[in-house]
């Protein structure tokens, strides 16, 4: 091929890519026209970080971004904008962006981040994560308590200290193994309720001063991922609230701790681990199912 030729081509081929998002009727490129737009219909905002460099990123932008089971899916039930990290460094450093591609789906109001995805996805897992992400949306807006009727304004209370957090069993994770000894040791070692610690609105018993402090210094290295909730229902089914795992259906991935409501569930998990921690809901204690065993 001449040289010529071939440069030829190269640009071409550049510009092509280049010009997707813009082409594309579903993918906006201008983030707060976005965001105004998800808020004047209520729809769920799919935000996409990608860079002209990364090929997983230009993988995503052929074969996935643009196929017509993801573009139908977000014309009829999302806005989404895609966001070139070269070009919008603000962006990626508010949303702590630090790999891509990266996909994460905002509500409405764009002031909750309902999933996160991170790595190449297949056709049918990001859609699935679009559809995920409008389902849990639209449970989470059911959730949302209506407005009181309107009555007199009553006085304002005088503001009072907030009294320290009480041990809760009702919170109390991984059946009150300490989850130090637990990652250290890989032994289910009962803590006591003289070392319990908060995290999150979650309880652990530890077993000395020490472990407290061990875990009070990195907690994120020690709890369960998904706040104890078994990440194959998080992942395959959208309702609310989320189910907790049990220990006894307790597996460690690279050094991480995941609970699972049965053995299938785990089996399955261990058969293709990415595919379900790629994808991460987003999760507060009133969205999870406290069950006493």
């Amino acid at each position: 091929m001449p040289l010529r030729l071939a440069i030829t081509s190269v640009v071409s081929w550049c510009l092509l890519t280049g010009s997707l998002f813009a082409a594309s009727s579903v993918w906006k490129t201008d983030f707060d026209a976005a965001r105004t737009e998800a808020q004047r219909l209520q729809r769920p905002l799919l935000v996409h970080f990608y860079s002209d460099s990364c090929a997983p990123c230009v993988h995503m932008e052929q074969n996935v971004l643009h196929k017509a089971p993801v573009e139908e899916y977000i014309a009829s039930s999302m806005v989404a904008v895609s966001v070139n990290v070269d070009q919008h460094p603000d962006l990626q450093r508010r949303f702590n962006i630090n790999r891509w591609p990266c996909d994460f789906v905002l509500d409405p109001s764009g002031s909750r981040r309902l999933v996160t995805s991170t790595g190449p996805r297949s056709v049918a897992d990001y859609r699935q994560m679009l559809e995920k992400s409008v389902a849990w949306n639209t449970q989470l807006q059911a959730r949302q308590p209506k407005p009181a009727p309107m009555t007199e304004v009553a006085k304002t209370p005088a503001p009072q200290t907030p009294a320290p957090a009480k041990f809760s069993r009702d919170q109390l994770m991984i059946d009150g193994f300490s989850p130090v000894s637990l990652l250290k040791e890989k032994k289910w070692l009962k803590g006591t309720e003289e070392f319990a610690v908060q995290h999150e609105g979650q309880w652990y018993l530890l077993m000395s001063a020490d472990e407290v402090k061990t875990f009070q210094a990195k907690p994120e290295n020690y709890i369960p991922q998904f706040m104890g909730c078994d990440p194959v229902l998080l992942w395959e089914s959208s309702q609310v609230p989320a189910t907790r795992g049990m220990t006894k259906f307790a597996a460690f991935y690279d050094d991480q701790l995941y609970l699972f409501a049965s053995k299938e569930n785990r089996d399955r998990f261990k058969e293709a681990p990415d595919r379900y921690i790629s994808t991460r809901v987003v999760l507060d204690l009133d969205l999870i199912e406290t069950v006493t065993r």
